[in-house]
């Protein structure tokens, strides 16, 4: 009777423990970490785009070239600023203060009838002073929806108070872009960053 109860109070034990040996709880606690590893990669994905968007708004204090300058003006009618990548046609007026531009944004034709899947797109105004350097940076940017096909024109707009040091401003901007379908063919970035430190 004593040997009976010693091996029942240790064989329960002995199969716990030789389950967790062989893995049988190993369902059991995947389930438990996979809402936590879900979260985990959401919060990883999340941190990496914040990231690169932060890369890409310069520094207070940093440098602008000065081709990349377009000056602040009371009044200014249709203008294009481009690169290779996209090209820009865009009204600016500036008055009592207020900075207010209205735009489209166009990508060239050899990005669009290649990569023509939007993944990212990120465009900015930076206000500079009259020697170049960085006062503050606005978020311009058409919303695309990611993965959606990229549409012919994408508008830009600000309306915004400048800083009262300002002089000009500055377009930058980032996107990548990928093949149709998403699994065939590749990406292709873009990218215009005319600062410097």
């Amino acid at each position: 009777m004593e040997r009976e109860s010693r091996l029942s109070q240790v064989v329960p034990g002995n199969r716990e423990k030789g389950c967790r040996r062989n893995g049988c709880e190993s369902g059991q606690g995947a389930r438990r970490a996979a809402p936590g590893l879900a979260v985990a990669a959401i919060f990883a994905a999340l941190l990496l785009l914040g990231g690169c968007a932060g890369f890409l708004r310069p520094e207070q204090g940093m440098n602008s070239t000065g081709e990349s300058r377009i000056a602040l003006a009371e009044t200014k009618g249709r203008a294009v600023w481009e690169t290779g990548e996209v090209r820009v046609q865009y009204s600016l007026q500036l008055r009592d203060g207020l900075c207010t531009l209205d735009g489209e944004l166009r990508l060239a034709d050899r990005i669009v009838n290649s990569f023509p899947v939007v993944d990212r797109l990120f465009f900015y105004a930076t206000f500079v002073d009259g020697q170049g350097r960085v006062l503050e940076t606005v978020d311009i940017g058409p919303v695309v929806p990611a993965y959606g096909s990229i549409p012919e024109r994408l508008p830009l707009k600000m309306a915004r108070r400048p800083p009262a040091e300002a002089k000009s401003f500055v377009f930058h901007y980032f996107g990548t872009f990928r093949a149709n379908p998403l699994d065939e063919g590749g990406s292709w970035d873009i990218g215009h960053f005319p600062f410097a430190r």
